[in-house]
């Protein structure tokens, strides 16, 4: 934890979780990477300090399958956000040797391509270049201006086996 930019120690992973998250650590320690996750800091219910709960996910869902785009505005991961039209680019969602976990994905100025809102405008989603799906033209207009933060605005998102296709989940900033 970093309280006035210096770093604090404020507790240990338990033994069985540590062994199990220790070959992740250290694979993003030799590449420079700083592990960061969400957590929540409650005060004891006796008064006496604080517990800190760490939201981790299981090592093997930790780290991305591809690179943080370069260049580019990372969005905070605050929101899940569905995207729509997977179906449609499962040659993209299949490569990276079928990759299901986190992925690193760009924002780009779309439209809805089919349906009662065809022709919306809305928010496509990209996977290393390729689209992967768009957001509902009411999503769209919720985060839209997300994409007036850079020229390369990117944001986590998961890759994951829905119920008939992979299907993507974006990771987004509050913006109501």
């Amino acid at each position: 934890m970093a309280v006035d930019h210096q770093w604090l120690t404020v507790g240990y992973l338990p033994r069985e979780v540590a062994v199990k998250w220790q070959p992740t650590l250290r694979g993003l320690e030799s590449r420079g990477v700083l592990a960061t996750c969400l957590a929540f800091i409650y005060k004891d219910g006796r008064g006496n300090g604080h517990q800190v709960v760490l939201c981790l996910s299981d090592p093997e869902a930790a780290v991305p399958g591809n690179g943080v785009p370069d260049g580019a505005i990372v969005l905070d991961a605050e929101r899940e956000c569905a995207v729509t039209g997977e179906q449609q680019y499962q040659d993209a969602l299949s490569e990276r040797g079928g990759w299901i976990g986190p992925v690193w994905v760009t924002l780009h100025p779309g439209t809805v391509p089919s349906g009662k809102q065809s022709g919306a405008p809305t928010v496509e989603a990209r996977i290393d270049g390729k689209t992967v799906g768009t957001l509902t033209a009411a999503q769209g207009a919720r985060y839209g201006t997300l994409l007036n933060k850079g020229a390369v605005v990117a944001c986590e998102a998961e890759i994951f086996e829905g119920a008939r296709c992979r299907e993507v989940r974006l990771f987004l900033p509050k913006v109501d």
